[in-house]
């Protein structure tokens, strides 16, 4: 019996849904007409927030096309008020994932849009642009690498937030980006990153650092880029938290491992300073010795934890990190030393 009334629920919830994504169409097709923004009637339901395996192709009414339909969804996502945004950005969405040739003669100014709602101040519409970066990496693929220094930046940025929603989707997204953006200028916009104030920031740019080199370590080993990533990882190798630590000595690894430890010496000596090759040297030093274990989680001491709690401050495992964090409010992007709104 348990089991049965379990299964109506599910399929009661699935047809609501359903019901959900038919009465979406039929209101895009009237407002078709008329070119009106993509605002649905969200105060009655909240947003809509949909998982990449419900997007769904967009109808286009009579005399429209991908085209029009992507001017509109920018049209609404550049408006005031933050229902429009979100329902331009989740149209935008749907178009991308069925219509990516739509996108191509504009891709630059699409990119800069996106990123600037991804730091809105409204959590929604922040989430439904970072998960559309995530849509345009995994659609889009290499198409996307003339703004990925932009994109990762502003990725990076909000992954020092402490919202978890908004770290789960930037996750997400930055694992679209090293899956489908070209490995060399993924780990140049991710190496950019290596000095930023915010430990969360630097966390997340040595973990996917780490990972887009150890998946493409023999094509790095050749490529003219390695020379501006090697003194990224110099500096992410001898930093203060032992997650960067880590995945910085794990980068170093999978590159001696591809290319030669003598090679690797070489490059090390043409591309740093000699502080820089001081860090790589002691780094794969202690590698030699104690190997690089398993995976460290920073956590705040004893004593950090009794001197936030009777100062009513929180703890970084409770913020999400430092508590000079400096990472992920709103306010646009750096990207090389210059803002972006």
């Amino acid at each position: 019996a348990a089991a049965a009334a379990a299964a109506a629920a599910a399929a009661a919830e699935e047809l609501s849904r359903e019901e959900q994504r038919a009465l979406q169409r039929e209101r895009e097709e009237r407002q078709a007409s008329d070119g009106a923004p993509l605002c649905s009637n969200l105060a009655a339901r909240g947003p809509e927030v949909l998982a990449r395996d419900e997007l769904t192709a967009v109808s286009f009414g009579k005399g429209k096309s991908a085209e029009t339909e992507l001017k509109r969804a920018l049209k609404s996502i550049k408006a005031e008020d933050w229902e429009d945004k979100h329902e331009g950005l989740n149209q935008l969405r749907r178009l991308v994932a069925f219509h990516t040739d739509a996108f191509h003669p504009r891709l630059h100014a699409i990119c800069l849009l996106v990123v600037k709602e991804s730091s809105n101040l409204r959590s929604q519409v922040a989430r439904n642009a970072i998960m559309a970066l995530g849509d345009m990496y995994h659609f889009l693929g290499r198409a996307m690498d003339t703004d990925l220094d932009l994109s990762v930046t502003a990725l990076l940025k909000r992954s020092a937030d402490t919202n978890q929603f908004l770290q789960s989707v930037v996750e997400d997204a930055l694992n679209d980006m090293a899956a489908h953006a070209s490995c060399t200028r993924s780990v140049v916009a991710l190496a950019a990153n290596a000095q930023h104030k915010s430990v969360n920031v630097r966390k997340a740019a040595a973990r996917f650092l780490a990972q887009v080199v150890q998946a493409d370590a023999a094509r790095l080993a050749d490529a003219k880029e390695l020379e501006r990533v090697l003194p990224a990882l110099a500096m992410l190798s001898s930093d203060a938290s032992s997650e960067v630590r880590y995945s910085a000595r794990s980068a170093l690894t999978a590159l001696r491992d591809a290319c030669g430890a003598g090679e690797l010496d070489r490059l090390v000596g043409k591309a740093c300073n000699e502080a820089q090759g001081k860090r790589v040297r002691e780094a794969f030093d202690a590698i030699n010795k104690k190997g690089l274990g398993r995976k460290p989680t920073d956590a705040p001491s004893a004593r950090a934890r009794n001197r936030a709690k009777s100062s009513g401050a929180p703890t970084a495992a409770k913020s999400g990190g430092r508590e000079d964090d400096g990472g992920g409010g709103g306010g646009g992007v750096e990207v090389n030393g210059k803002k972006v709104s």
